[in-house]
């Protein structure tokens, strides 16, 4: 079954993402190099069977760019998927009109037309792609005619959910990227719920070297151990020829609701490669329930609970809300046509209470109803409906996106008997409350010239643990996800890892609770 983009569903492009639970001091940072590789990669979590579910990797001749410059961005396109089959990926990142690209993260959703936003054009074979997702400039830097010669690019289409996701990688002049090259130095994770299925990001070394390398055994050893796995391996323990590749998979398979992060390390020759690994788990509990004798339901209980679906949020405060349960590559199972529509007539996000409900395209003649609610599921739906809800939690942010809400109803189809009831939950939990702040952040020298990172935990009761990172540039953008892994620990400081000399960044800590809730940002300028 061939299922709509996140594009077609209007997914929101919100996250935050990574954590882990022991020092990642060792994770590498970006460095200047007289490189000139382009290096791409691009994991998908479509189908397998359609051009848009295969894997993609390139580096040299395999990853060709067509644009690189300050005013332009990044044209990058990797011309053979990563099983060798055809369909070549194109990945296009533009800064906003009138701009120059800039290290830091941008929010992108290509169904904006929006010239102070950036943008992100992506085709596979002859697709176009819808991208709404961010992008995150890791390392940037250019000659005096603005022509680009070192980036580190990281991307994501469908931040909130594994389901019709892509995310990956464009490097161009990236220290490390000789000899042997993984295709992939940084993983940011769409939101995947703990419990589904992994999300996988398949790694591919390639040896371009003129000699054969052995390789070591690729492990996660560093970070949250029990969120990563490493599978299909056709890399550890062998001798890569000359010219030749492997693969391996590091699948995210959260275990808390929140951030969680890692670092997987494999040794090739004489030099120990590191990918640095990211993603997030949604906080409280996501599913939709219904069941009933009406023409929707036919007699059966549909269940879609967190975990084995991804519940996805479309639309909002003034058309109304979408959710869908999804699963990725194709694991649906019909799942993909169950679709909840609520809407509050002329806007706004719904009350707390008891309401009548008709049509979602709004009320039927003679109707006082205020709010609409439709459900199709299993290729069934009504062309009227009449019904009531009970709204029992419904938060949103300042930025009016929805954050939690818990409703139940009843409903009909007016053509024909029968009566279902049914229940959602989206990310619905008792501890909404962010944590206390992390406080007097700081960095120390050592006379050996290594840097550690010192800060006074947060005071909150159910604090969890203080997630720090390192991000280059300022801290405009950043989320957990950002920049370099320093720690997440429940002590008091960290080594920071090796620094370009010169290089501005923002050492960015944050608390987090038992319930995932992040507390506010603390930040602090550093420079290499």
């Amino acid at each position: 079954m061939r299922r709509p983009s996140l594009v077609t569903l209007g997914v929101t492009a919100l996250a935050v993402v990574a954590s882990t639970v022991t020092p990642l001091a060792s994770a590498p940072a970006p460095a200047s190099a007289a490189v000139t590789t382009p290096v791409l990669s691009v994991s998908s979590t479509h189908e397998a069977g359609y051009p848009r579910g295969r894997q993609h990797a390139g580096v040299g001749s395999s990853a060709s760019i067509s644009a690189a410059t300050l005013t332009g961005g990044v044209t990058m396109t990797g011309t053979e998927s990563k099983a060798g089959a055809g369909d070549s990926v194109t990945v296009s990142v533009q800064p906003p009109q009138g701009q120059r690209l800039a290290i830091g993260r941008y929010s992108i959703d290509s169904r904006v037309q929006d010239a102070t936003r950036a943008r992100v054009e992506m085709s596979v074979g002859s697709l176009s792609e819808g991208f709404v997702g961010d992008v995150e400039v890791l390392d940037l830097a250019a000659d005096a005619t603005g022509k680009l010669t070192r980036f580190d690019i990281v991307f994501r289409n469908g931040t909130e959910s594994p389901a019709y996701a892509y995310f990956g990688q464009l490097r161009l002049g990236q220290a490390g990227d000789t000899g042997a090259v993984l295709s992939a130095t940084t993983v940011q994770y769409p939101g995947t719920p703990i419990g589904s299925v992994p999300t996988s990001a398949t790694e591919t070394i390639f040896n371009t070297s003129t000699a054969p390398l052995s390789v070591g055994t690729a492990a996660v050893t560093t970070g949250s151990t029990t969120d990563f796995r490493i599978s299909d391996d056709t890399c550890s323990n062998t001798t890569l020829a000359a010219g030749a590749r492997c693969t391996f998979k590091i699948g995210f398979v959260p275990t808390k609701a929140g951030p969680r992060q890692g670092i997987v390390t494999v040794r090739v020759g004489a030099t120990t490669k590191q990918i640095s690994l990211a993603g997030s788990a949604p906080l409280g509990t996501t599913g939709i329930t219904y069941k009933g004798d009406d023409y929707v339901s036919g007699g059966t209980t549909h269940s879609f609970p967190d975990g084995s679906f991804t519940t996805v949020l479309g639309s909002n405060a003034s058309d109304g809300y979408s959710f869908v349960p999804l699963r990725p590559y194709g694991l649906d199972t019909g799942a993909d046509t169950t679709r909840v529509d609520v809407v509050r007539y002329g806007g706004g996000p719904l009350a707390i209470g008891t309401f009548d409900t008709s049509e979602d395209t709004g009320p039927a003649p003679d109707s006082t109803a205020k709010y609409g609610l439709a459900v199709r599921g299993s290729g069934r739906g009504c062309g009227s409906y009449t019904g009531k809800l009970t709204v029992s939690a419904f938060d949103v942010d300042s930025a009016g996106v929805l954050t939690s809400a818990r409703m139940s109803w009843t409903l009909r189809c007016t053509f024909s008997d029968g009566t279902m009831t049914g229940s959602l939950n989206w990310r619905n939990r008792a501890d909404k409350a962010a944590p206390r702040a992390v406080t007097s952040l700081g960095v120390a020298a050592a006379a050996s010239g290594t840097r550690t990172a010192t800060w006074r935990a947060s005071t909150s009761t159910d604090n969890r643990e203080t997630f720090v990172r390192l991000v280059p540039g300022t801290v405009k953008g950043a989320t957990p996800t950002s920049g370099l892994p320093v720690t997440v620990t429940s002590t008091t400081s960290a080594r920071l890892p090796a620094l370009i000399t010169g290089k501005r960044y923002t050492l960015v800590a944050w608390s987090v609770d038992t319930a995932g809730n992040l507390g506010p940002r603390v930040a602090l300028p550093v420079t290499g």
